[in-house]
């Protein structure tokens, strides 16, 4: 494949169609139509792309050198230029150009044999010797080509490049038509094919093949530096996906951090709710706690009422004894007894009263009521028997 390469023809380039006058371009001996233009500071013209124009605008005012190829002779020279956008005229080196195979461009060229009186092609100045070589814009690819579009623009005013014998390049204005009296549209006899090609010398130079010894090192040389930019172009590639790879595990590296803020996240949520969940335990046991000791306080205050209320019986009860004798006294001596012992002590003889214990705080406590109190309803049937 390398070989092959290497072995590879130059076929393309910017083919230099008309250049003005008093430009950079006029001084350097660039031939229109026949020149080709295949390589820009090293740097090969494989496409038509703005690669040219960059260079031409990235060196203004300085050297710039260019190789060219020419058809007529087969020859590749080097020639200098030095851009100038100030020079006068448009462009930096004045000159208009055309991208394409000149192989096929040397091909596609119509020899002049022969031009009759009063034709069209008399009238727009070609002569014998000339050479048809396309159109401002378009290229003829073969014989057919041509002749269709000349029939095309029949009574119409065209545009042609015509090569002269003098080896210059003119544009010329054509109106084909059928009747200017004589035969054809344009009124002249063409020659095509390779006895009618472009033969033209630089320097007295010889006619020279697209195999020789120059071309060959220029193919090499230029398929050298193609090799150098499609080893760039590769190692930029290899970057990018460097850079791709390398954006990629850090995308991955980014989901394994949200993952882990997730993680964290979740279980910062999960001990938040723990922590919420051992507060309200907190709290609720506080809560019995509190409604326990609020319990607890109510019993105790509950047992001290009844304790102050049972001590306060206490301390009443030597005054109702007090009463009980007095009242003892009284009944005595309505019923008649006055030999009664009245003595100012009470009477032994008493009976106990039991009192109901409350929420089994206290123990049974008596109550001293004299028995006479009780037996006064006995007393009083024994007098009624009696009387």
């Amino acid at each position: 494949m390398g070989n092959e390469n290497n072995k590879k023809k130059i076929t393309t380039g910017y083919q230099v169609l008309t250049i003005a006058e008093n430009s950079p371009a006029s001084k350097i001996g660039l031939v229109p139509f026949l020149d080709f233009i295949v390589v820009a500071n090293g740097t090969p013209l494989y496409q038509d792309d703005d690669t040219f124009t960059k260079i031409i605008s990235e060196n203004d005012g300085s050297t710039l050198e260019l190789s060219v190829y020419n058809i007529g002779s087969l020859d590749l020279r080097d020639i200098k230029i030095t851009p100038n956008s100030n020079w006068g005229g448009s462009g930096s080196i004045g000159i208009t150009i055309r991208y394409g195979n000149f192989e096929t461009v040397r091909e596609s060229v119509f020899e002049v044999l022969e031009v009759s009186e009063n034709s069209p092609s008399q009238l727009a100045g070609i002569q014998v010797g000339d050479f048809i070589v396309g159109l401002p814009n378009l290229n003829f690819g073969n014989e057919t080509a041509f002749f269709d579009y000349i029939r095309s623009k029949i009574d119409q005013e065209i545009q042609m490049y015509i090569f002269t014998k003098e080896n210059k390049m003119k544009e010329v204005t054509i109106t084909p038509n059928l009747s200017w009296g004589g035969e054809g549209c344009l009124g002249c006899d063409l020659g095509y094919g390779i006895l009618h090609r472009i033969k033209y010398e630089i320097d007295g130079s010889k006619k020279k093949d697209l195999q020789t010894n120059k071309i060959k090192e220029t193919n090499e040389s230029i398929n050298i530096l193609k090799n150098q930019k499609e080893n760039e172009n590769k190692k930029e590639e290899e970057k990018e996906k460097e850079k791709e790879k390398e954006k990629e595990n850090e995308k991955e590296k980014e989901k394994d951090k949200d993952n882990e803020k997730e993680n964290e996240n979740e279980k910062e949520n999960e001990n938040e709710k723990d922590n919420e969940n051992n507060k309200e335990n907190e709290n609720n046991k506080e809560k019995f706690n509190q409604t326990e000791n609020e319990k607890t306080k109510e019993n105790i205050q509950e047992n001290l009422t009844l304790e102050n209320e049972i001590n306060n019986q206490k301390k009443d009860q030597p005054k109702l004894e007090n009463d009980i004798y007095n009242l003892n006294n009284l009944q005595s001596k309505e019923n008649g007894n006055e030999n009664q012992n009245l003595d100012n002590k009470p009477n032994n003889n008493f009976v106990p009263i039991q009192f109901e214990t409350v929420n089994n705080q206290f123990k049974d406590e008596t109550m001293i009521v004299p028995q006479n109190n009780l037996n006064t309803n006995n007393t009083e049937k024994k007098k009624s028997k009696t009387d």
